[in-house]
């Protein structure tokens, strides 16, 4: 008789992924200071959000974005190996084609205004705030090994739709960030600008916690290009930022980068 070998799970049963071997930069143990509730998932609502703030994207139909979407939630359930991850804390999204060459020119004249237009529509008493003053054009590229380039390829070609996990990597320092996409499967990217952008604009309730304090949010699949300098959302308050620092390789129960769990194009 044939025995099929168990899969081992990459995600613990928060949907955090499970530190693999191979890793050799810090990782902090799992936290739940800085969590995330699981916000609404109406998919009318996301769609009209997104189809609202940013450009081009109210192409892509109510009935294509809910189909895609439940599609990729239950190819991650139906593997044992990323089961739990599905019952983390996410948010759908969809996108439409994006040619540009320059992650850091869309960031500045697509994603964050739509960001900010989504955030101040939710919140009208508090703000979103850009910090970067001097531009972003030309400082952003793909870190090696995130696979964001390969996002921004499916972006190139066609629309996509994705799932957002801000909470898989909590306490992972961005260099182990990185490490870990190693062994995971095809579909994940580390997230970046616009999946992450447009997962803010679907659910601006993401990042807004009263009873306690929200995660910076970074986008470890972007680098700048001075070296260890990276970019993330974080709350000021009640408000949003957008911001980089330059990070020294340790972890922080503070931080939290996020996987990307990726459609092909319709």
């Amino acid at each position: 008789m044939v025995q099929e070998l168990a899969l081992a799970p990459l995600f613990d049963v928060s949907g955090r992924r499970i530190p693999s071997p191979g890793i050799d930069a810090p990782v902090n143990p799992a936290s739940p200071r800085y969590g995330l509730a699981q916000p609404a998932i109406d998919h009318s609502v996301i769609h009209r959000r997104i189809s609202e703030h940013i450009p081009g994207a109210a192409a892509v139909t109510l009935n294509e974005f809910r189909d895609r979407a439940g599609r990729l939630l239950d190819g991650l359930q139906a593997d044992p190996a990323t089961r739990e991850i599905a019952r983390g804390v996410h948010v759908p999204f969809f996108l439409p084609s994006d040619r540009s060459a320059d992650p850091g020119q869309a960031l500045e004249s697509v994603y964050l205004p739509a960001v900010g237009a989504s955030y101040k529509a939710r919140y009208p008493k508090y703000d979103f705030r850009n910090e970067l003053k001097g531009g972003l054009a030309g400082k952003m590229r793909v870190a090696a090994g995130s696979r964001y380039d390969v996002l921004l390829q499916a972006l190139a070609a066609g629309p996509i739709v994705g799932v957002y996990f801000p909470l898989a990597l909590s306490g992972f320092s961005i260099d182990a960030a990185r490490q870990q996409m190693a062994d995971l499967p095809a579909g994940f990217v580390l997230s970046g600008g616009c999946d992450a952008a447009a997962a803010l604009v679907a659910s601006p309730e993401l990042i807004m916690k009263e009873d306690g304090y929200p995660p910076q949010l970074d986008l470890a699949a972007l680098e700048g290009t001075a070296a260890r300098y990276a970019y993330h959302f974080a709350p000021y308050g009640y408000n949003l930022t957008f911001n980089g620092r330059y990070h020294n390789g340790l972890a922080s129960d503070y931080c939290s980068s996020g996987l990307t769990w990726i459609s092909q194009k319709f």
